[in-house]
């Protein structure tokens, strides 16, 4: 059963990413996911240097 419940969460991420992907191709952008954006670029800018 464990092994199921992880196979679930694995699909749950998945299509997380597959819907942030969707949302990502649409001409309108949230401003939380500008704000989310935002964070995500200076953390790589922090990681990269």
């Amino acid at each position: 059963m464990r092994g199921a419940k992880r196979w679930k969460q694995g699909k749950k991420s998945e299509s997380l990413a597959r819907l942030s992907e969707l949302v990502e191709q649409h001409p309108f952008i949230t401003e939380w996911q500008q704000e989310w954006k935002s964070k995500q670029t200076a953390h790589e800018q922090l990681s990269n240097n």
